[in-house]
């Protein structure tokens, strides 16, 4: 070892280039996080472990009609509004990362550039990685990351090719959290088909045959069964039991049971809206889905997201009907567009987002004013009760050091009701 670390001060220099540099950086698919950060919305009132939201489960229907004789009489009975309490629990996630001790030390000795250099390179990548794991918890979270469509034999002993099904394919998870992210798998029923630390890591992806080659322990079936469902490691433990946050594709989804504490069996203006049935993606299929959020008055600013390529779908369609315009030159010609948006009966003015952790089948509405960031801490180092010379902690036994990411937090859906989740899309 090049000399003996500081790691207190060390954990002070980590926290100056996290403050000055980091802090604010956030990747390109933290799309949820920008539009909600935690702290936006004070409707959420905190009780206990808890946030409870008031939410309005059904409306006043006392209401009377007297008729055109002038004469007066009884009134009709009062059938009271019925205000409920929707209940959410923020979900704390952590990131752990170890560097060595000599790198550290070396850049120590090296000097202040270097330790800066080495932290901000260090803290940036841990930034990155956990603010993805939060994005896809935040959207799909307690739902299938992937649902197996077919499974390959071992290659190489140890490794096995998995495809997915075009419904449920969603490259950029993939992509995000990376070669050696952890995996579960689960049966169609719930039961747990592997569900052990380091069993299966991703290896590869090959996107255009929707093919992700894993790293396993054991032969090929004992890990991945055709209609298994992919979850991260540690996410899921049972057939209704989750670690992550359910997320707003999941409160979406949600038509007759329980969310947020509330049966949408027993009070059926709390339930979101679904539907399955094979289309293309277009603009008609989303004016569809905004129909029938007209239909259930709901008002307010809507977003509607869509996978990558449907939002190539969508620009396609808009690019095909546009003609030549004021802004034509001959001397370039320029295609694309930057910003999609629907104008519809109503609600007015749609935006239409992209989102690559979106599964490839789905289209979902969201009704952003209805969206409530909830928790007590965001994306941070050190765990609380820290302070930032206690954020690096020497391993006991090893030669490195150690450093978390912490964050405790969720997105409550005050009203699904506004909300649809459209599933079994297809491009052909």
């Amino acid at each position: 070892m090049a000399g003996e670390v500081n790691l207190a001060q060390f954990g002070g220099d980590t926290k100056r280039v996290y403050e000055s540099k980091v802090r604010k950086i956030l990747p390109e698919t933290a799309i949820l996080q920008r539009r909600f950060p935690l702290g936006k919305d004070s409707r959420a009132n905190k009780i206990g472990e808890s946030y409870n939201i008031p939410v309005a489960l059904e409306v006043s229907n006392g209401f009377t009609y007297e008729g055109d004789a002038g004469l007066g009489g009884n009134l009709a009975d009062t059938r009271p509004m019925y205000i409920g309490q929707a209940t959410i629990k923020p979900f704390t996630g952590i990131l752990r990362e170890r560097a060595a001790l000599t790198a550290m030390s070396r850049a120590q000795t090296e000097g202040p550039g270097a330790v800066e250099s080495f932290l901000s390179l260090f803290t940036t990548i841990m930034r990155i990685s956990g603010s993805n794991r939060l994005e896809a918890s935040q959207l799909i979270g307690q739902r299938p990351y992937g649902v197996v469509e077919s499974v390959g034999s071992l290659v190489d002993t140890d490794k096995v090719d998995v495809v997915f099904t075009e419904a449920s394919w969603r490259p950029g998870i993939f992509w995000a959290f990376g070669r050696g992210s952890v995996w579960s798998t689960f049966q169609p029923a719930g039961t747990v088909r592997k569900n052990a630390d380091g069993d299966i890591k991703l290896h590869s992806i090959d996107s255009a045959n929707r093919t992700v080659r894993f790293q396993v322990v054991g032969t090929a079936a004992a890990n991945f069964v055709a209609n298994d469902t992919l979850h991260p490691f540690g996410a899921r433990t049972g057939a209704t039991t989750y670690n992550e946050m359910p997320g707003l594709t999941t409160q979406a989804a949600n038509t007759t049971g329980t969310m947020l504490g509330i049966s949408a069996a027993d009070h059926p203006n709390w339930a979101g809206n679904t539907r399955s049935t094979p289309a293309n993606l277009t603009y008609g299929v989303i004016e569809d889905m905004l129909r029938e959020l007209r239909d259930r008055c709901t008002s307010g600013r809507l977003i509607v997201v869509v996978p990558n390529r449907g939002w190539s779908v969508l620009a396609e369609e808009v690019m095909a009907a546009r003609g030549f315009d004021a802004s034509y030159t001959s001397q370039m010609g320029k295609m694309g567009v930057r910003a999609l948006g629907y104008n519809s009966a109503d609600v007015g003015d749609v935006e239409i987002l992209n989102h690559p952790f979106l599964a490839q089948g789905e289209s979902v509405i969201l009704p952003e004013d209805e969206i409530i960031p909830v928790g007590s801490q965001g994306l941070t180092f050190g765990l609380p009760g820290k302070t930032e010379d206690e954020w690096w902690e020497r391993v006991p036994g090893t030669s490195f050091a150690e450093l978390q990411l912490y964050t405790d937090q969720a997105l409550a859906l005050a009203d699904p009701s506004k909300s649809f989740l459209r599933t079994g899309l297809v491009y052909s």
